[in-house]
């Protein structure tokens, strides 16, 4: 049998790396570079690596001093890391930890038979083995174990065939398709922030053509892979800047946006294409090894500019959605819960609004909701996914609802979230007989809601109402926009007297140089409006009633002198 434990991993082989060759053999383990592995003899592993050539790897796990590479290194080298990084994988401990010890896991029990540790948080099981091996069990049996169990056998002699590389077909797998995404854009790497504007449209244009003339609903869904490939790939490139280019890394955000926004466009495009398709007719196993991506990709742990949670979201509310598979994703969501001390904030955030969706997808709003209510940093933007659902199926009263119950989250969040707030109040209120209660919230929500009160009273024409809120507020001529006052003006001139009036006064009452400077040009703008009016003589007398209220502030009759307002 062949074993290996944290303990002898940490203590007698790791030593032989530098922390830059296991960097380096990292990332040759994750571009899937190991081949032809093979353990023998009950401690000989065996591979070859594709590196700048083709190079053996023979490691001796119980004499590590012994291993030898092919290449030209003379040393312990990354491409003898990279087989270690494949070897810790397959006797079931996970590959991460060699990169990065936690020495908590530095213990020798035994793991229960049926017990058997991940290789990442999300399993690199379930990120597909890309060595030709079907998505494995635990997939559908959570993905995650008891990671504090350190070893497992792997049965001496194991070799691990490697399928060769081909185009994607209609008939393979969606492991083999993701196996020829890796190998045609594994190396790819940019090098100004100029370069990240093609990638999206170099990926899909060398990846797409391959699903012409297929069934359309596999077609759909090979589609959605390639954009879930490319959402991987673009983490992957995000990473490498934040590491190599930290100073720059700000430059290329808007790149990775647009890329994020692209492939989310694209998805909704692909949904709606799905839902008049006949999915049920699709192998399960494209569902199963959809999902799996799905499970390794969609919570990094490293931050992430991708809309990995909305794909999630979306995949699993239509394409994935079945009571079995369902039934599986929650188990692996609920059993890595259990390993809390493992999780960054954002994969706690994750899992709870993941068990949340399947809770609404279920129909257990309230239990969504108490599952969600306490998450520390919650913003209104998590829960923009079930009201869109809501709305489009027509689910007037849940949407109501879930609205009632975000009011407060809402109305601390600031002014960013109100207009999608709003929005769906007012397609509801399209619904349901809410017009009154509607108002009333947005009445109860200024400040905050300013902004869109504002808009909607001028959408609606309630320009009284809309000159009261601007006074109440404060707001001068000169903060309101140029179009807003033209529309009034072409409506009423009347009505925007008052909100003169009342910031003259205001500008005068600052007592400087520059606020009886505004105050002139508005009480010209008043000139104009009676003249308009035919009122002359009311705003003479407006002008004289100024002059004489504020007859000892010297510096604001100079103003007015200046602006020939008065002799």
């Amino acid at each position: 049998m062949f074993e290996l434990t944290y303990e002898n991993l940490f203590q007698n082989i790791r030593p032989y790396f530098s922390s830059i060759i296991l960097k380096r053999g990292w990332e040759y383990y994750r571009e899937d570079m190991v081949e032809r592995f093979r353990m023998e003899n009950g401690s000989i592993v065996q591979a070859i690596i594709y590196g700048s050539d083709l190079y053996k790897v023979r490691l001796d796990i119980k004499h590590f001093s012994s291993s030898e590479c092919s290449c030209p290194y003379n040393g312990y080298c990354k491409h003898m890391a990279a087989v270690m990084f494949e070897a810790v994988r397959q006797v079931g401990l996970q590959p991460l930890q060699f990169l990065t010890p936690d020495r908590k896991l530095m213990i020798n029990s035994k793991p229960a038979a049926n017990h058997k540790p991940v290789d990442t948080l999300f399993a690199v099981q379930a990120e597909m083995d890309l060595g030709g091996l079907q998505v494995s069990a635990s997939v559908s049996n959570g993905g995650i174990s008891n990671p504090t169990l350190p070893t497992i056998a792997a049965a001496e002699g194991a070799s691990i065939a490697i399928k060769p590389v081909t185009t994607p077909k209609e008939v393979g797998s969606v492991t083999d398709w993701h196996r020829y995404f890796e190998k045609q854009f594994s190396n790819y790497s940019i090098y100004s922030s100029g370069a990240l504007d093609s990638f999206f449209d170099e990926v899909s244009s060398k990846l797409l053509i391959f699903g012409q003339g297929w069934n359309p609903s596999l077609k759909v869904l090979y589609e959605m892979n390639v954009l879930l490939f490319i959402m991987k790939r673009t983490d992957v490139l995000q990473q490498q800047i934040e590491r190599n280019y930290s100073y720059y890394s700000h430059s290329y955000g808007q790149g990775f946006r647009a890329i994020s926004k692209q492939c989310y466009e694209q998805f909704l495009v692909l949904d709606s294409q799905m839902n008049s398709m006949e999915v049920s007719q699709l192998n399960p196993s494209y569902m199963q090894e959809t999902a799996a991506f799905l499970a390794a990709y969609s919570s990094p742990k490293h931050s992430s500019m991708m809309r990995w949670r909305d794909t999630y979201s979306l995949l699993w509310w239509g394409l994935l959605r079945d009571e079995a598979r369902i039934g599986n994703e929650k188990d692996r969501l609920e059993s890595i819960s259990e390993h809390q001390e493992q999780l960054s904030p954002r994969q706690k955030q994750d899992i709870s609004m993941n068990l949340a969706l399947f809770d609404v997808i279920e129909g257990n709003d309230q239990q969504a909701m108490q599952r969600t209510n306490k998450l520390p940093n919650r913003q209104p933007s998590l829960y923009v996914f079930f009201l869109q659902a809501f709305m489009t199926n027509q689910e007037w009263d849940r949407l109501i609802d879930w609205l009632k119950w975000l009011r407060p989250l809402v109305q601390s969040s600031g002014t960013s979230h109100m207009e999608t707030y709003f929005h769906y109040w007012q397609e509801a209120a399209k619904h349901r007989e809410l017009a009154e209660e509607w108002l009333d919230i947005v009445c109860s929500m200024l400040p905050s809601s300013f902004t869109y009160y504002s808009r909607y009273l001028l959408k609606h024409q309630q320009y009284r109402r809309w000159i009261d809120l601007q006074m109440i507020f404060e707001r001068t001529p000169f903060e309101i926009e140029k179009e807003s006052l033209k529309l009034i003006e072409a409506h009423d001139r009347n009505l925007l007297l008052p909100l003169y009036h009342l910031s003259v006064e205001r500008f005068i009452l600052q007592k400087n140089r520059a606020a009886y400077k505004s105050a002139v040009r508005l009480m010209k703008k008043l000139n104009q409006y009676y003249k308009h009016l035919g009122e002359q003589e009311h705003g003479q007398r407006y002008l004289m009633h100024i002059k004489k209220q504020f007859s000892r502030y010297r510096a604001f009759q100079e103003e007015l002198q200046k602006g020939k307002l008065i002799q």
